[in-house]
C-alpha cells in the first residue's frame, strides 16, 4: 500500500503540476482539523460547536478566553489553530494566516503541527492559489508517520484539488479513489470526533465525478448517517435528485430541517426541482458579503467539473445578474491576496509577500484596468516589498507606476499622491541618492501642507525624512532645522512619551552630534532613551543603538 501511495504522489506531481488541497465544493463545509479527542462538553468542544453553528463572534470571544488561560504549548497551538479557522470563516484571511502561524510556532515539537499546515493550505486553495497550497500540503504529509492513515486523507485532498486544477482530468482521481476506497474505515478510525464522516463525504465526491453513482450514493448515505446534520442530509437529497432518483430524494428531504442548512445547497435543491423563484430567494438570503462570496466561489468552482449541478442554472439571465459574470476571480480576491501579502511582509517573508502582491495586481488589473486606485495600491505595496528586500530599482519602478496612476485619479494635491512621493523619496534615500530623495520628500511635504496644515503627524513625518536625508548629505544645519520642526509638531500632537517623539528626538540628537553640538545631542538622545527603554526594554536593538549613540557623544564631547 505504501508503494501505491508513492506511485500516486509521483503521478500527482507529474500530471497536476504540483497542486493540491480541498476542493471548492469541499469548501462548502470548510474543514479545520481538531486536536481534541474528548466527545464530552469541554471548553474545546464548546468552541468547535459555536463555530460549527456559525456563531462566530461568540466562538471568537471564547477562544480568546481559552488562549489567555493556556498553560501548555499544545493548548496554545490548538487555540490559535481554532482562531485561524474562525477568522477564515469571517473572511479575515490576513488574521487567519497570523493565527495559523502562531499555531505552528507553538507546535514545533509536536507531530500534530501538520494540522496548521493543512489549514494554511486550505486558505490558499480558497483563493485559488493551488501551487502554494501544495507546498503546505506536502509539508503536512511530511510531518506524519509513513504508517499513519491520515496520509491517505491528505492525499485525497491533493488529488481532489488537482482534479479541479486540471479542469476535470479524472486520471489521478481514479488512482487515488482505487487506493483509498477499500481503507476508508481505517482512515475514518484515525480522524478525531469533530471530523468523523468527512472522509466518506470526500470519497463520495470522487465517486460522483468518476461516474460511480451507486458508490457515490452509498458513501453519501454513510456520511449523512455519521455527520447527522441537516446539511449532510440535504447534500444526500441533492445528489439523489441530480441522479433522477426523485422518490428517494423526496424521502430524505422530508426529514431535513430547512432552518439550519446551507443556502447554496437549498438553492440547488430548488433549482433541480425546477423552482427558479425559491432557488433565487435562497441565493439572495446571505446575511453578509462574506457568506455571499463563499457561495459565489463555490458555484464558480463547480464550473470545471464534468458533473456540474449548476450547469443549467448558469445559462439563466437572473442567475448571471445575481451571481455575476462567470469568472474565476470573485470580487474581493485581489483584496484578500493583497492582505495575505501584507501578512507575509509583516513577518519579513518578502518573497512570499511579493508573490501575493503580484497575484493581487494581476486580479486588480483584470477587474479594473490600469488606472484604478486599488491597482495603484497593489503596485505601491510591491514597491515596499522590493525595497525591504534591498531591490531599490524594482521598488522605484512600482512606486513610479503607482504615483502616475494616482495623479491621474486624484490630481497632485491629494494625500495618496503625497504618500507615493514620500515612498519614492524613501526608496531613493535607501539607494543613496539623497538629492532625488529630497526632491520627492519636498513634493510630499508641499502637497500635504495644503491638505492638513502645519501640525499634523504626516507633516512631521515628511520633515523628519527630509532631516534624515539632509543629514546623510552632511548638511547638518538643514537637517537640524527640519528635525526640530518634526519633533516640536509631534510633541504637541502626542506628548513626550510617544514612540514618534523618541524616534525624532534620536534623529535630532544624531544630527546635533554630527554637527559637534554634543551637550544638546546628549540631551535629546537621553530623552529618547527614556521613552524607548520603557516601551521596548533594555535588550531591544533600538534601545542598544540609542545607548551606543549616547556613549559616542559623551566620548567625543
Amino acid at each position: 500500500m505504501k508503494t501505491g501511495l508513492r506511485s500516486i504522489r509521483k503521478n500527482l506531481n507529474q500530471i497536476i503540476l504540483c497542486v493540491l488541497i480541498v476542493s471548492g465544493f469541499f469548501l462548502l463545509i470548510l474543514i479545520f482539523e481538531q486536536k481534541v479527542s474528548a466527545a464530552k462538553e469541554t471548553p474545546e468542544s464548546a468552541i468547535v460547536s459555536l463555530k460549527a453553528h456559525g456563531k462566530l463572534k461568540e466562538a471568537m470571544a471564547l477562544i480568546d478566553e481559552y488562549i489567555n488561560s493556556c498553560s501548555t504549548n499544545e493548548a496554545y497551538s490548538w487555540g490559535y489553530n481554532e482562531k485561524g479557522g474562525i477568522f477564515t470563516l469571517m473572511g479575515e484571511y490576513t488574521k487567519a494566516i497570523y493565527a495559523y502561524q502562531e499555531s505552528l510556532r507553538y507546535s514545533k515539537e509536536s507531530s500534530d503541527n501538520f494540522i496548521a499546515l493543512k489549514n494554511i493550505g486550505s486558505l490558499q486553495h480558497s483563493l485559488g492559489d493551488y501551487t502554494d497550497a501544495m507546498s503546505y500540503y506536502d509539508e503536512a504529509i511530511a510531518r506524519i508517520g509513513d504508517n499513519d492513515p491520515r496520509r491517505y486523507w491528505l492525499t485525497m485532498h491533493v488529488a481532489w484539488s488537482g482534479f479541479y486544477l486540471s479542469e476535470g482530468d479524472t486520471m489521478v482521481l481514479k488512482l487515488v479513489y482505487e487506493e483509498t476506497e477499500p481503507i476508508l474505515q481505517k482512515i475514518e478510525n484515525h480522524l478525531n470526533p469533530f471530523n468523523k464522516g468527512k472522509v466518506y463525504y470526500l470519497a463520495s465526491r470522487f465517486a460522483f465525478q468518476l461516474g460511480k453513482h451507486d458508490d457515490a450514493i452509498r458513501l453519501s448515505e454513510k456520511y449523512a448517517k455519521i455527520e447527522n446534520t441537516d446539511s449532510a442530509r440535504l447534500s444526500l437529497a441533492v445528489n439523489l435528485l441530480y441522479l433522477k432518483k426523485e422518490a428517494e430524494a423526496n424521502e430524505v428531504f422530508r426529514i431535513v430541517d430547512l432552518r439550519d442548512v446551507d443556502k447554496v445547497l437549498l438553492a440547488l435543491w430548488y433549482w433541480l426541482k425546477g423552482d427558479e423563484k425559491l432557488a433565487r430567494s435562497n441565493l439572495e438570503e446571505y446575511p453578509d458579503n462574506v457568506e455571499r462570496e463563499k457561495a459565489w466561489r463555490h458555484i464558480r468552482n463547480d464550473e470545471i467539473l464534468p458533473y456540474d449541478m449548476w450547469k443549467e442554472a448558469r445559462r439563466q439571465k437572473w442567475f448571471i445578474e445575481l451571481i455575476g459574470p462567470l469568472t474565476t476571480d470573485y470580487p474581493n480576491v485581489a483584496t484578500y491576496r493583497n492582505n495575505l501579502g501584507a501578512a507575509w511582509n509583516a513577518k519579513g517573508k518578502y518573497d512570499k509577500a511579493i508573490e501575493y502582491y503580484e497575484k493581487a495586481l494581476k486580479s486588480g488589473l483584470n477587474a479594473f484596468g490600469e488606472d484604478h486606485p486599488d491597482v495603484a495600491t497593489y503596485r505601491n505595496n510591491l514597491g515596499a516589498a522590493w525595497k525591504a528586500k534591498g531591490e531599490y530599482d524594482k521598488a522605484i519602478e512600482y512606486y513610479e507606476k503607482a504615483l502616475k496612476s494616482d495623479i491621474k485619479t486624484f490630481g497632485k494635491d491629494h494625500p495618496k499622491v503625497a504618500t507615493r512621493w514620500n515612498n519614492l523619496g524613501e526608496a531613493w534615500r535607501a539607494k543613496g541618492e539623497y538629492n532625488k530623495a529630497i526632491e520627492y520628500y519636498e513634493k510630499a511635504l508641499k502637497s500635504d501642507l495644503k491638505t492638513f496644515g502645519e501640525n499634523h503627524p504626516k507633516i512631521a513625518a515628511y520633515r523628519n525624512n527630509l532631516g534624515v536625508a539632509w543629514s546623510a548629505r552632511g548638511e547638518y544645519d538643514k537637517a537640524i532645522e527640519y528635525l526640530e520642526k518634526a519633533l516640536q509638531s509631534d510633541l504637541k500632537t502626542f506628548g513626550e512619551n510617544h514612540p514618534n517623539v523618541a524616534i525624532y528626538g534620536n534623529n535630532l540628537g544624531t544630527a546635533l552630534h554630527a554637527n559637534g553640538e554634543y551637550d544638546k545631542a546628549i540631551e535629546y538622545l537621553e530623552k529618547a532613551l527614556s521613552v524607548i527603554q520603557v516601551r521596548l526594554g533594555d535588550d531591544h536593538p533600538y534601545t542598544k543603538k540609542l545607548k551606543t549613540n549616547i556613549s559616542l557623544a559623551k566620548e567625543e564631547k
